[in-house]
């Protein structure tokens, strides 16, 4: 079923609707027969399927649907090993294999690798039957060359059998950027690559001009030397000049991938580049007790030069689990780190110049303050402030954004909104001027927040509703069904933390939502959490409050949420406006539960036949309802 997905370009489930309509376009065409089952594993004919499909039409390449059958019919005896390395053996004679024998393919392979560097002493060994060169020579001929050919395998029930839960083609793009952006500044399009930790991401992100240096000559050097012979990739035993090195930690935890790092880290010749894809909780994420302290020995170094944050969803085999990429240069030296939270902002389209204006910064800043490229999504963070904050990328990450809109946009915004609340109410108005601006618009996320000790955040705690008293004086929030009296909440809940005045309640799911507790005294309920003020903020709770409700985006996490950096009198006027702006926003939300009651009312009386409405005004501007009897 999968492959039947996979060879009509359509989702899983679709085959499934597929199955169950047997009436296409009015007429009976069921779907084909199950001819065997496998382990508990359907199987079809291909020359029912591809009928099948011809006839209903369905799918998304029918002029190609006969042809790349070819590719998902494989014999129960084909190994994937064995089909790439025959893949390799075409790539270096395109030969015909179906009617080969096993000297002739031999033969055939000594011709092509005489001294067997790559796949004559596993041509030897093969074991395969006339079925399977059949499938082979099938699947080059459904194929458009053998880096496709090896795709279609690696996507077909051969790959699943594997189980290998790699990473989407999303990572493999951003890789390739910093990749890119890393070669095109040791030397542009000759640099090679040097595979390190799992060496299936070098090749992965290897262009065909690449060239991939290869030291071993183990049995993993040489099946990684084949996939670069059929994906097109030139291999070397020897790396002349800078070089950059392609190590991926994913999968490793711990002291494993610090290790790692550390080894990469030390290996870093002058002038060469390396970038590390792994976890980022050992990479970018806050750390402490001796992790930490084993991560601060490799920062030690000097090497690194921008440290990335990625998304969830990029690892298969861990869908929930961010990953983390270093870029580190030989002999940097580097007092900052260009950092960036690609979770948070979401874009990439310019990474790969703000990777290599960090390379450039580093391997050519001359200390003097102007003389530094401006980045699009990352930032510069001092190492020093790294070393005592302990994390490396602050979740919610992103460089200052330059202002471009005409200041007078802004002013209008608000006289907009300002002649609308003016227009019905108490009238609410909000003097505004043109302000000379500012060339950068600084933002600071909450977790960069938490870092500089500026606010704290607390889990909220769970209540027993049994524990419910009507008369109770301390309330839950942030339903505030729930009331507690004060000495029962001291005895039942002693852990639970108190909220001051001042402090904010707030949700993540499923909406951003927060709410400030004026009078204090309250207890928060999970999966609510307390976000409290320090003494050093120069803003106040209605910014941080107002952020969340408005600029927070569905399905965010708190840590990403931002504000933007004002100075002292700018965060006093506008958190004073923003709390007149919520005053009157709560007064209006009780006028418009106040119309919504008189509706409902005025509904329920007339359709009872309790008021009418037909009545004379009694004084101007005045209407009055008749009770009927």
């Amino acid at each position: 079923m999968q492959d039947i997905a996979t060879l009509a370009r359509v989702s899983r489930p679709a085959v499934s609707q597929w199955r169950k309509r047997t009436t296409v376009r009015g007429e009976a065409m069921p779907f084909p027969a199950v001819v065997e089952r496998v382990d508990g594993v359907e199987r079809f004919d291909q020359a029912d399927v591809v009928d099948w499909l011809r006839r209903t039409g369905r799918g998304n390449n029918q002029a190609e649907q006969a042809l790349d059958a070819a590719a998902f019919t494989a014999p129960d005896e084909t190994h994937f090993d064995d089909v790439v390395t025959l893949l390799a053996l075409y790539a270096l004679s395109g030969a015909d294999f179906v009617s080969m024998s096993h000297g002739e393919l031999v033969e055939t392979a000594r011709a092509a690798d005489p001294d067997d560097e790559v796949l004559l002493r596993e041509v030897r060994r093969l074991t395969v039957s006339a079925g399977v060169l059949g499938y082979i020579d099938d699947l080059v001929g459904a194929s458009f060359g053998p880096a496709d050919a090896l795709a279609r395998l690696e996507s077909s029930r051969v790959g699943r059998t594997l189980g290998l839960r790699d990473l989407t083609g999303d990572a493999i793009d951003v890789m390739r950027t910093v990749v890119g952006a890393a070669r095109t500044h040791v030397g542009g399009d000759g640099v090679p690559l040097v595979p390190a930790g799992d060496p299936l991401l070098a090749l992965s992100v290897a262009e065909p001009d690449t060239s991939l240096v290869v030291h071993a000559g183990d049995a993993a050097a040489r099946d990684l030397k084949r996939r670069a012979l059929v994906l097109g990739v030139d291999v070397d035993s020897v790396a002349y000049g800078p070089t950059v090195t392609v190590s991926s930690l994913v999968g490793l935890s711990g002291r494993e991938a610090l290790d790692g790092l550390d080894d990469v880290m030390l290996d870093l010749a002058p002038g060469s580049v390396a970038v590390v894809l792994g976890p980022a909780r050992e990479l970018t994420d806050h750390l402490a007790g001796p992790l930490h302290t084993r991560r601060l020995q490799t920062l030690g170094v000097g090497n690194l030069v921008a440290a990335l944050r990625l998304p969830r969803g990029l690892w298969r085999e861990a869908h929930r689990q961010c990953l983390g990429a270093w870029v580190c240069l030989g002999g940097a030296n580097a007092a900052e780190v260009a950092t960036v939270d690609l979770a948070a902002d979401g874009q990439s389209e310019d990474l790969a110049a703000d990777i290599a204006a960090a390379l450039e910064d580093c391997s050519g800043y001359d200390g003097l303050s102007g003389s530094r490229r401006a980045y699009r999504y990352v930032r510069s963070r001092e190492l020093q402030r790294i070393r005592t904050s302990a994390t490396l990328v602050p979740r919610g990450t992103s460089a200052p954004r330059l202002l471009t809109d005409d200041p007078s946009h802004h002013t209008d915004r608000v006289h907009a909104a300002t002649l609308v609340t003016s227009a019905s109410l108490p009238p609410f108005d909000v003097p505004v001027g043109l302000s000379p601006g500012r060339f950068r618009l600084q933002r600071y996320s909450f977790h960069e927040l938490c870092e500089r000790g500026l606010i704290r955040v607390y889990s909220g705690s769970r209540f027993n509703t049994d524990h419910h008293d009507p008369a109770g004086t301390v309330p839950v929030l942030p339903d505030r069904t729930l009331t507690f009296d004060p000495f029962d909440a001291a005895q039942l809940y002693p852990k639970a933390r108190r909220t001051d005045p001042g402090d904010i309640v707030f949700l993540e799911k499923p909406t951003p939502q927060a709410w400030i507790d004026t009078h204090g005294g309250s207890l928060v309920a999970s999966p609510a959490k307390l976000l409290r003020i320090g003494p050093d903020a120069a803003f106040g709770p209605h910014l941080l409050a107002t952020a969340v409700n408005t600029l927070a985006e569905p399905g965010s996490e708190w840590q990403t949420w931002s504000i933007p950096n004002l100075n002292d009198d700018d965060a006093h006027h506008l958190e004073t406006v923003l709390a007149q702006v919520d005053a009157y926003r709560r007064e209006a939300e009780a006028k418009v539960r106040a119309a919504h009651n008189l509706a409902t009312a005025l509904i329920d009386g007339v359709a009872a036949g309790a008021v009418t409405l037909d009545t004379a005004d009694t004084t101007s501007g005045i209407e009055v309802t008749t009770h009927t009897a």
